[in-house]
């Protein structure tokens, strides 16, 4: 009985698929040869303007005979939803009410208000400031730029071949383009360069990276050395040409003194021979006279003290001892302050024993000197050191030597660039008698260090000698060359006239070299400026910077990023200007659609789009991916949530958001419409309004979805992600309308489906169809998008919206759409021939007469046929049935 039953069910089927599949063709020649003559009808229209307003006065009469019963449902597509998507009128704080904050998104960063607070002139939107404060701060930035100008150093030649930066001659055209960049009065200027004139120059300092030696001599029995460097700065002399070159070979290559000479010499300083030694082997390369003018002397009692035995001495600085090795690496970095820039830097190689009392080990204390003060203690103990560890038996001659000399470099600290100088340099000999080879690589810089902080409105000020504190000093140097950074490209964007996005970060000649000069000045690496750009520029995001701009910029910072580089106070700048640029992405992504507008499909009426919107967003992602995935963003903010979990919460959130001020903004129309009598059909037109926005919502998507399949389309499938979270808010939210207690609920809505067909009042049941049907016609629309927004998703998904089956339901009110539809359609007809007889309007289209009654036939039918391609009945015998009558009736 169950395999007849079976049979005869398989049977049934395939009779009605077929029946189907006749009927579908029948509509579907119909529906082709109907369009074709309502375009012939259009154009035959157009052609007889005359009669244009008559015959729309006809049509329209027609039409509105039954309430427009069909235009009804194909019109919803152009109903305004400019009321109820929402658009960037939503203010941030309004919009933030929307989310559902019981579940926030996972996020450990939880001191980005507390960097802010204490580093708020990096941040994004800084610390407003009134007139007289920021008047102030730009009097003050102006001031160090001038100074800066006014103080110029590096290698004349050279200083003006950075980058494009050539053919730049004199200070003047320095100051007229820092004086137009920053619009100065002719007044303030003067002022200004009179009080940085006034002020004493900056203290001139040597950086010298010590790098690594190669092909160095061997001095062991093994076959190896174990090399170390002592370095320090020569003052130079008053003296010139034969006798300022006799010196300076005396202090690289001098001789050892006779015994004679020496005994002599130790009978005078009362000084032990062997002390002699050691005194000589620390300083007998850095050797010098005393000056005899006394002006100069006090040029560099500042810098050097004048020791027992009237040799002047720069700091003496000593590296690492490298065990074992000729070819040595130290990669040790070393500070000296010079009183000229004649001056000369000068290094020894010697080689270490660790059996004996040897000079790195009083030289190495050196190293711990802060100040310029106290320098002939050191020397003294020095002498001290050296007393105790000789004893009473010294080495006679050039055998008491404990440390072997490896080489020696001589550089004139005029000859250095302002970009600095990294090079291999040819190691040197004390003596013809000495056995030296190989090189040494050093990078060499030099800066400069303020006594004090230059103010545009402090009067007295302190000219003692001070030693900033380096952490503050270079906070204050980032700021400075951040702000003047900012300016002029500020300067630069408003002479040209350009919008601001089409900056690219061009400066010319003129201000590239004062911002060169700054930053060798302040001592800030190419990793100090490429972090002064990236937060200057993120300070112009308001302004409409490009993210493409602001990605490069990253990306360079990426290229130089080395950790331990920046000191603590600087990295905690740029982790907070991180997470301050993190979260504004992530507000932009949660906010996407409030506040981009796109254009839809061409059915839909929605505002033009802003291309430079769309444009400018998927930059600001590509940046944004950029900077969570950087070896920076992991080093400075290490991060629990990984970008491609806090990117789906992102969008989830996103849609959330949008889905929430829909139904906001549904209420808000609700409240001020409330005057119908049907509370019932009220739910349901709210319901419609939902879904149809949903569907303009995800119709839009697609814009977007070419953006992110772009830029993070191996990390998350947009589409499916905004689908799946509609999804389920729709189905919580009927789920939740269906279960209230609320006389205006949806569930009568599912038994108006079901009345008797001798309904007395079928007006009031045609009023409820309509918004069903329309309810019917989204929900096919929205399920459509599971096939075309996620062509790239596997497998079957069970989604929530298919858990709700109101298909019986639809079913039902389509049938009973299907009878009044046939009803209307004969009445109009019946209605168009009634005013052809009364008022006749002959058209002519190709030399056939036609009539407004059939315009009108072609009208319904066109209707008629659109509506039933887009319903969906689910019984299949219903559906059968309902196309075969549907062919009967009409075709």
């Amino acid at each position: 009985m169950s395999e007849w039953k079976r049979k005869t069910s398989s049977s049934s089927a395939t009779s009605v698929g077929r029946i189907q599949t006749w009927a579908r063709g029948q509509i579907n020649r119909a529906a082709g040869y109907i369009r074709q003559v309502s375009r012939d009808f259009a154009a035959s229209f157009d052609e007889e303007e005359e009669n244009a307003g008559r015959v729309r006065e006809r049509r329209e009469i027609v039409q509105a005979s039954d309430g427009h019963f069909f235009e009804r449902l194909t019109v919803g597509d152009d109903v305004d939803l400019s009321a109820i998507l929402p658009s960037r009128y939503i203010e941030a704080n309004n919009a933030e009410l929307l989310i559902d904050t019981k579940k926030p998104i996972k996020n450990s960063i939880t001191s980005s208000k507390q960097l802010t607070e204490r580093f708020g002139q990096f941040s994004l939107r800084p610390p407003s400031k009134d007139v007289e404060q920021q008047k102030k701060h730009m009097n003050d930035l102006y001031l160090e730029t001038v100074y800066t100008i006014l103080h110029r150093i590096g290698k004349k030649e050279s200083s003006v071949s950075v980058g494009s930066v050539g053919g730049v001659s004199g200070e003047e055209q320095l100051l007229q383009y820092a004086k137009s960049a920053f619009q100065i009065d002719e007044k303030t200027h003067k002022a200004l360069v009179e009080k940085a004139l006034s002020e004493k120059p900056p203290i001139l300092l040597l950086n010298v990276l010590l790098l690594e030696a190669r092909d160095l001599i061997a001095k062991d029995i093994d076959g190896f050395s174990d090399p170390f460097v002592m370095l320090g700065v020569i003052p130079s002399s008053s003296k010139g040409g034969e006798d300022e070159q006799h010196e300076a070979t005396n202090a690289t290559g001098g001789s050892q003194d006779s015994p004679e000479e020496e005994q002599n010499n130790n009978s005078s300083t009362g000084k032990p021979p062997q002390h002699r030694r050691v005194l000589q082997r620390l300083s007998g390369s850095f050797r010098r006279k005393a000056f005899p003018g006394a002006s100069r002397r006090e040029k560099l009692e500042a810098a050097f003290e004048q020791t027992g035995d009237g040799i002047p001495a720069r700091i003496i600085k000593a590296s690492s001892v490298q065990r074992k090795t000729l070819n040595p690496k130290w990669n040790e970095k070393f500070q000296f302050v010079v009183g000229d820039c004649t001056d000369r830097f000068h290094l020894d190689i010697w080689d270490h024993d660790d059996e004996n009392r040897s000079v790195l080990d009083v030289v190495s204390s050196l190293n711990q000197v802060q100040g310029l003060k106290g320098l002939g203690r050191y020397f003294k103990e020095v002498t001290q050191s050296a007393r105790a560890s000789s004893g009473g038996g010294g080495c006679a001659g050039g055998d008491g030597l404990v440390d072997d000399f490896l080489g020696s470099l001589t550089f004139s600290l005029g000859e250095i660039p302002s970009t600095g100088v990294e090079q291999w340099f040819n190691l040197e000999k004390r003596s013809e008698k000495s056995e030296v080879s190989g090189q040494i690589k050093l990078k060499m810089w030099l800066s400069t260090r303020e006594e004090h902080r230059l103010s545009s409105t402090e009067e007295q000020r302190n000219d003692d000698f001070i030693f900033l504190d380096d952490d503050a000093d270079g906070l204050v140097d980032v700021q400075q060359h951040k702000d003047l950074l900012r300016q002029f490209a500020l300067y630069e964007i408003g002479r040209k006239g350009d919008p601001v996005c089409a900056f690219r970060g061009q400066l010319p000649d003129l201000a590239l070299l004062i911002l060169h000069q700054h930053a060798i000045q302040s001592d800030l690496t190419e990793l100090h400026q490429m972090m002064c750009q990236w937060l200057a520029y993120i300070q112009m995001i308001g302004m409409g910077i490009s993210f493409e701009l602001i990605y490069e910029t990253f990306s360079r910072l990426v290229g130089k990023w080395k950790p331990m580089e920046l000191d603590k106070d600087e990295e905690y700048v740029l982790a907070d200007s991180l997470l301050q640029f993190s979260e504004f992405c992530r507000s932009a992504i949660l906010r996407h659609r409030l506040r981009i507008r796109v254009r839809s499909g061409s059915r839909r009426r929605s505002p033009s789009p802003k291309r430079s919107e769309l444009e400018s967003f998927g930059e600001m992602l590509k940046c944004y991916k950029l900077v969570r995935e950087s070896p920076v963003f992991a080093h400075l903010v290490p991060y629990q949530t990984h970008f491609r979990t806090e990117m789906r919460e992102l969008l989830e959130k996103s849609a959330n958001l949008h889905f929430n001020a829909i139904l906001l903004n549904i209420e808000e129309i609700n409240k001020i419409e409330n005057n119908s009598k049907n509370k019932e059909n009220n739910a349901i037109n709210r319901l419609y309004l939902l879904i149809h926005s949903l569907n303009t919502t995800l119709e839009r998507s697609s814009k977007f979805e070419d953006i992110f399949k772009q830029e993070m389309s191996e990390i998350l499938n947009y589409a499916d992600i905004g689908y799946c979270t509609f999804d389920l808010l729709l189905y919580e939210h009927i789920i939740s309308e269906l279960m209230s207690e609320g006389c205006s609920d949806l569930r009568a809505i599912t038994q108006l489906c079901h009345h008797e067909e001798n309904s007395n009042n079928i007006e009031d049941e045609q009023q409820i169809l309509l918004p069903i049907l329309l309810v019917h016609l989204a929900l096919n629309e929205f399920s459509g998008y599971r096939n075309i927004l996620m062509t790239g998703t596997t497998g079957h998904f069970q989604y929530r919206m298919e858990q709700l089956d109101w298909s019986a339901h639809f079913d039902r009110a389509i049938q009973r759409w299907l009878e009044f539809a046939q009803v209307h359609a004969f009445s109009r007809l019946d209605l168009s021939l009634n005013l052809d007889c009364q008022s006749p309007i002959i058209l002519i289209n190709n030399d056939i007469r036609q009539t407004v009654s059939a315009m009108d036939a072609c009208h319904i039918l066109e209707q008629l046929l659109f509506i039933w391609e887009r319903l969906r009945v689910e019984n299949m015998q219903l559906r059968a049935s309902l196309t075969i009558r549907l062919v009967n009736k009409f075709i």
